[in-house]
């Protein structure tokens, strides 16, 4: 198992320092874009790039994470030379239904009036390219995950932040920052790092005999993925629904401040790299019960520590950062007080995702979905109506921290797999002091080389 640590150690360390260069990027080139941008030209912008997120959850089914979770349990198991054809009969089927998706939108443009048409049919062909380069930058970035190739995938992300923010500036500085030069710098920042990632597609297992491979996935879809297409799919038609009955009981200022408080809780959790470094080598493991018990434990306990700290820096960093930056929205710092317990549950549960994949619990996740869905129709109204943005705020606690007992519960009970043990968190032993020893010596011996 220490080798299995040492993976995800030095798999975090990359995660982490690779999230900030990422933000530090994302700023600048944020920053500037708004600038040049009107409001209207800005929304524009984002809802051009929003239509890769239904597109890619669509052509997808839902079962990324589980084909992922399920290819890292094939490499553990030995068997991943049969589950490659499996997975590239997924990788066809989703550029099959990319295809399709863009018949559809070529279609529906069409069917616009001549009010939208223009503005449509401007940028109509760059939002199509932008869903392309997505998915196909998904499929490498799948691999490169799959096959525990973080340091090539942190590289690669970190390149797609670099070269958009040093195509915004350059286009800021000359003047012509405007929506299809923006657009572009998305499209080319996303679609070149891709280039860099196409080694890790040799695991595919080639192009040959397509028709097979399709066979084979819908074979594996039926036996293994229909609940989870389900579960996902009408995941995906209901998001954003908390934010609809916010703005229904209390208007658009606490619409407002809920979504602000909850940007706020979003950043916060990008400092945690744990949850992506976990799904494959969780999933491989998954067989294993002693092993991925004690592994799930360890990382609980990890993630629980390094959430603790970062919620007591947020704690006092907060209200300062928001007062330089945005003071208007300084009255939404309670509720983001709030909302950023959630990341304690998070770090509690880490490992749930790729276990209850790698175990096949789809029926069962299923079945939790739908009673997060009654929850938020039913309990979360109520708690708005009657405690206003905290409400909303409590009703989400109130289904994490259930679903999450339910399925620890079910873990245990099925598979013989703890992931989390209360007395954990305050149990230092004989290896947590050697890694926070070898933690302590790399950050000492970094900052001495710095001066």
């Amino acid at each position: 198992m220490s080798s299995v640590y040492k993976d995800i150690a030095k798999g975090s360390a990359i995660i982490m320092a690779s999230r900030l260069v990422l933000k530090l990027f994302s700023i600048v080139s944020y920053f500037m874009i708004l600038r040049a941008l009107s409001l209207k030209d800005y929304g524009f912008v984002s809802l051009a790039l929003s239509i890769s997120g239904p597109a890619l959850s669509i052509s997808g089914l839902g079962l990324d994470d589980l084909l992922l979770s399920q290819g890292a349990r094939a490499r553990g198991e030995k068997t991943y030379g049969e589950f490659s054809s499996v997975f590239g009969g997924f990788v066809l089927v989703r550029l099959l239904i990319l295809a399709g998706i863009t018949a559809l939108l070529l279609f529906i443009r069409s069917l616009l009036g001549q009010q939208y048409l223009e503005v449509v049919n401007q940028y109509l062909w760059q939002a199509i390219l932008w869903i392309w380069v997505v998915n196909i930058r998904w499929i490498g970035d799948g691999m490169t995950q799959m096959f525990e190739k973080f340091k090539l995938f942190s590289v690669a992300n970190v390149t797609e932040s670099a070269l958009r923010a040093g195509i915004v500036l350059v286009l800021y500085v000359i003047g012509h920052l405007n929506i299809g030069t923006v657009l572009w710098a998305y499209i080319l920042s996303k679609g070149l790092p891709t280039f860099m990632v196409l080694p890790a597609m040799r695991h595919l297992g080639g192009w040959g005999r397509p028709i097979l491979k399709i066979k084979m996935f819908f074979s594996y879809l039926k036996q293994k993925g229909a609940w989870e297409t389900v579960r996902m799919l009408s995941g995906s038609l209901l998001s954003g629904l908390n934010q609809w009955i916010v703005a229904g009981l209390l208007g658009l200022e606490a619409v407002a401040i809920y979504n602000f408080a909850s940007s706020l809780n979003s950043l916060l959790a990008q400092f945690s790299p744990f949850r992506q470094i976990l799904y494959p080598i969780v999933s491989r493991l998954s067989s294993e019960a002693e092993s991925a018990s004690a592994l799930a434990r360890r990382m609980s306990k990890y993630s629980i520590w390094l959430a603790s700290l970062l919620l007591m820096a947020a704690t006092f960093g907060a209200p300062l950062g928001v007062w330089l930056l945005a003071p208007k929205y300084l009255n939404a710092i309670p509720a983001f007080y709030l909302l950023m317990l959630s990341q304690l549950t998070n770090a509690a549960t880490v490992s749930h995702g790729p276990l209850m994949y790698s175990n096949n619990e789809q029926k069962y996740l299923l079945k939790l979905s739908i009673f997060g869905t009654v929850s938020g129709v039913t309990v979360m109204p109520l708690l708005t109506w009657l405690f206003g943005v905290y409400g909303a705020i409590l009703e989400s606690h109130f289904s994490t921290v259930l679903i999450s007992w339910l399925r620890e519960k079910r873990l245990r009970e099925k598979h013989g797999i703890k992931t989390f043990v209360f007395s954990d968190i305050f149990v230092i032993d004989a290896y947590d002091k050697q890694a926070i020893k070898k933690v302590w010596q790399a950050v000492v011996l970094r900052l001495r080389n710095a001066l």
